[in-house]
């Protein structure tokens, strides 16, 4: 009966140690128990913490507080100091190995410092995320590329140090841009890319907003524009040469690459490019058009530096025309710069005649008119406008004919207006040779190549051509002295008339003066 007695309460013991042990680990900041740090144990004896709950047994931790009563050691929303179980229970490592053994399958209250921490073992004393290289300290800012992220403690992996960023897709990624400059190397890609500057740290978003502007045109696009059939054209495929620059034929009278800077104002720079080329070569002089005055007096279905249509913008230049840039400089794309008021500065304003189509489709006999009308226009009239397809890879664009990659996205990102100012081909590769709007220093100089013939990015189908408008007025005929004085009086002798060329009031056939009032037109 004792042995009987002792065995009770020798698997007692047991028991009370396997309840003790069978604790689940606490929620808050599981694990926890190696923050350095003395909170406990600042404030109370060992062994001898608070008994039951008692709420004033706390301490300030990260900004909230944890308990040192046995309160605190419960199975659920366990919120007790790192170093309860050390001081106030005197409990260690050792111990809670030790129990592990005896109670298999029992998870321990106790765990070991994580040795998976991406960023960081949590430090209570020295808090701080490793991050590519760098360390930063809780709560710091962290710029990567175009997003923010911020260093803290892990809420969904206790004892860790995480770092949480936003999820932007940037213009500029690292990575795709490695694996298409890689690719260009092997072949796979006709054209390579670069990290600009200007774009790091940029998000597609606002490279979108900023940098492209030609609005969507209606799907599809002869819907919008019935009334602009293209232009007929008689000539011979064969005098179409392999190559051709619009620069190289009329050379000084070729509008120079913009940068639109973070405008969206590509309908109006292209608009007044094409028309500066074609002014400039009927003149046989120099003619460079600001697109300034479009940008703040074209406001009718326009958008300005969001946005806007090119059909609109010629028929502005139509009726009003367009100013020389040194008469209205472009600012729409300085920085901060605000929404200037229109206004007609006292210059001479270039006008033109109704834009047109150019590029007739496709027939079986004829499978390649379309692109032999755009190249037959150039050679002879000058550029013409285009609007191009922009995808997410086309913003790094370096060198090369551009053709849509497989690392774009595959959804069309954009419209941009631009300038087809020649061809040519290489490779067995034809391209046509475009003038973007952002500047020198982007692509081959401002300029890049992409695929003809193939209608790539729909470069093909919607092309304008303008002809510039003839000044109205007609020379003044000069008369000599004699022959106007004789036919005055060869006038005045058959007839007295009045000054104003009328026959005199005479009165009635009685001699009587009518009194009927007459009103003067002439």
């Amino acid at each position: 009966m004792i042995q009987r007695d002792g065995a009770i309460l020798l698997f007692i013991s047991l028991l009370t140690c396997v309840v003790a042990v069978s604790v689940i680990t606490p929620s808050w900041p599981s694990p926890y128990w190696d923050i350095p740090g003395d909170y406990c144990r600042s404030t109370y004896p060992a062994l001898k913490c608070c008994d039951g709950r008692q709420d004033r047994c706390s301490v300030p931790i990260f900004g909230t507080l944890c308990y040192c009563d046995t309160f605190c050691n419960r199975t659920i929303n366990s919120d007790c100091c790192p170093d309860y179980f050390t001081h106030c229970e005197g409990l260690h490592n050792d111990d809670y190995g030790a129990n592990l053994e005896a109670a298999e399958g029992v998870e321990s209250l106790i765990k070991g410092p994580p040795t998976d921490c991406k960023f960081g073992v949590l430090n209570n004393n020295e808090p701080s995320c490793l991050y590519k290289g760098v360390r930063y300290s809780d709560r710091d800012k962290i710029v990567d590329n175009c997003n923010t992220c911020k260093c803290q403690a892990s809420m969904s992996k206790p004892g860790c140090m995480e770092v949480l960023c936003s999820r932007e897709q940037c213009l500029i990624q690292p990575d795709l841009l490695q694996e298409l400059q890689d690719g260009h190397k092997q072949g796979l890609y006709g054209w390579t890319g670069s990290n600009y500057t200007e774009y790091w740290g940029r998000t597609l978003d606002e490279g979108v907003i900023g940098r492209l502007g030609a609005i969507r045109p209606d799907i599809p696009i002869t819907n919008q524009v019935a009334h602009m059939s293209a232009i007929q054209f008689s000539y011979s495929p064969s005098t179409l040469p392999t190559s051709f620059q619009a620069d190289n034929k009329w050379p000084r009278l070729i509008a120079d690459v913009q940068d639109q800077g973070w405008c969206s104002s590509s309908w109006a720079l292209s608009t007044v490019g094409v028309a500066s080329d074609r002014i400039s070569i009927g003149r046989k002089e120099r003619v460079n058009l600001g697109a300034q005055g479009l940008l703040n007096c074209n406001t009718r279905g326009q958008a300005g530096c969001q946005g806007g249509h090119i059909d609109q913008a010629w028929y502005f230049l139509r009726k009003t025309g367009a100013w020389e840039e040194r008469c209205l400089p472009y600012t729409s794309g300085e920085p901060l710069n605000k929404k200037a008021q229109c206004y007609y500065p006292k210059c001479h304003a270039y006008k033109t005649q109704p834009a047109y189509r150019v590029g007739r489709s496709n027939t079986f006999s004829q499978p390649r008119r379309r692109e032999e009308d755009i190249m037959y226009e150039i050679m002879n009239q000058g550029p013409v406008q285009a609007l191009f397809q922009v995808y997410t890879d086309f913003f790094v664009y370096s060198r090369g004919v551009y053709r849509k990659t497989n690392l774009a996205r595959p959804e069309v990102a954009g419209y941009t207006a631009v300038r087809l100012v020649g061809w040519g081909e290489e490779g067995g590769v034809k391209y046509w040779s475009v003038a973007n709007s952002w500047g020198r220093g982007w692509g081959e100089q401002g300029l890049f190549r992409v695929l003809r013939g193939d209608n790539h990015c729909k470069i093909e189908e919607f092309v304008l051509g303008v002809w510039p408008q003839r000044d109205k007025r007609r020379p003044r005929v000069r008369h000599s002295q004699r022959d106007t004085a004789r036919f005055f009086s060869e006038r005045m002798g058959r007839r007295r008339r009045t000054r104003h060329g009328r026959r005199p009031f005479r009165g009635n056939r009685r001699g009587v003066a009518r009194r009927t009032k007459h009103f003067q037109l002439g």
